[in-house]
């Protein structure tokens, strides 16, 4: 067993009083390189861990002995996860001291282990999915054949058993699985977060990263059970979808064209996202009917009103019609091309209308630029019917006389 005891007077910062013979042999180090304060223990721990490590170094925490799992950053770059068993004392002058024995999480066998290994190594070492099974201290005992293709360089199943993924996988793979597991071990129910990882031969591919914790007959966690379902094509058919919606909306945005919804019944409609930048509204906007009218410019409201109620609802015809509108957001007023088609029941009652409002505003201004200017071309033209008189000059020389 490979393990090794720091001592630390508990000052601010923490002094580091001695440190185990096989401390080399652990993290990679020499004894005189903490010793001499040119490492730092401390300074080795995992980001994500400062928590425990505040409370493990704290004077004033009401933890005095115990253990944690804590992640080290060994000599070598990579991390080791290790179990920290800890006990806090005072020495004969009072002052306080931490004693923090080290041990490799590999080497360590937990009581609840061989009930993992009786009750799920059959299942996840004859099956192609992606399983596998780690203790409470995040040591793999147990992964399924096609498991190997995810990691870094390992070809069978077995090559797996006895490791943590800082081992397997790069770092930051590694982070996610262990931040997964623990939060499963915390909150005592199945974590998932859709991760993607690269296989062996460069593939890259999304598993839903499943893992549900496991109690031990006491009600205690012992474990954790890793599912991996592959979701690439649901991943990238899922991105496929959007991609094509985000091409629509900036299709729409470019063109100045929203979408709407309306339920006849209650009048309420929605709204997509360049329709309420056309109307100058937020998501807190009243979309109902009166909503709609107040928004309508006030020399239309009392035409549009007639046109909806008469023409759309009372004779089923699709809505189509120019008109203008007062932006809520900042009064300008714009005008608008609604077209809309109506959805009938089985006795042939109007239900929904769906359709679409263009900003036409632009397009307005240039039709009236071009009809004024064409006016003003006839004007400034010659007639038809205009023609030049030419009259010759009188001929030089003295006039006759008779």
């Amino acid at each position: 067993m490979l393990d090794v005891t720091f001592c630390f007077a508990l000052k601010f910062p923490p002094q580091l009083l001695s440190a185990g013979e096989d401390v080399e042999a652990l993290l990679g180090f020499s004894r005189e390189e903490f010793l001499t304060a040119r490492v730092q223990p401390q300074d080795r721990i995992h980001p994500a861990d400062a928590g425990l490590a505040e409370t493990l170094f704290s004077q004033n925490s009401t933890d005095i002995a115990g253990s944690v799992n804590l992640r080290i950053r060994h000599a070598d770059g990579r991390i080791r996860c290790l179990k920290a068993r800890f006990a806090k004392t005072h020495t004969c002058d009072g002052a306080p001291q931490l004693d923090l024995r080290l041990e490799d999480v590999r080497q360590l066998s937990e009581p609840g282990d061989a009930i993992l290994i009786a009750g799920f190594k059959t299942l996840v070492e004859n099956t192609d999915d992606y399983i596998l099974l780690k203790n409470s201290n995040h040591v793999i005992l147990a992964a399924s054949r096609s498991l190997p293709s995810f990691t870094e360089s390992a070809k069978q199943a077995a090559e797996l058993v006895g490791k943590t993924d800082y081992d397997i996988h790069p770092e930051a793979i590694a982070d996610a699985a262990y931040e997964l597991e623990s939060r499963a071990f915390a909150e005592r129910r199945r974590m998932n977060e859709h991760q993607q990882l690269r296989t062996q031969d460069g593939a890259l591919r999304w598993i839903d990263n499943r893992k549900y914790p496991i109690n031990g007959p006491d009600g205690e966690i012992i474990g954790v059970l890793g599912i991996a379902p592959d979701i690439t094509e649901h991943v990238e058919a899922d991105g496929r979808v959007r991609e094509s919606e985000e091409l629509l909306r900036d299709a729409q945005k470019i063109g100045g064209l929203g979408s709407y919804s309306l339920d006849i019944q209650s009048g309420v409609w929605t709204s997509s996202e360049v329709l309420d930048e056309i109307f100058g509204i937020d998501r807190a906007y009243e979309r109902t009917m009166n909503g709609w009218g107040d928004l309508l410019h006030p020399g239309d409201r009392a035409a549009m009103s007639t046109y909806f109620a008469h023409k759309v609802l009372g004779q089923g015809e699709p809505f189509d019609k120019e008109y203008r509108i007062v932006r809520r957001g900042d009064g300008a007023e714009r005008w608008v091309h609604g077209r809309g088609e109506l959805i009938f029941d089985s006795r042939g009652r109007p239900v929904t209308m769906h359709g679409i409002i263009q900003d036409i505003t632009e397009s307005k201004r240039k039709r009236r630029c071009a009809r004024a200017r064409k006016r003003s071309a006839r004007r400034n033209a010659s007639p038809a019917w205009a023609f030049t008189v030419r009259i010759p000059p009188r001929a030089s020389g003295k006039p006759r006389t008779s």
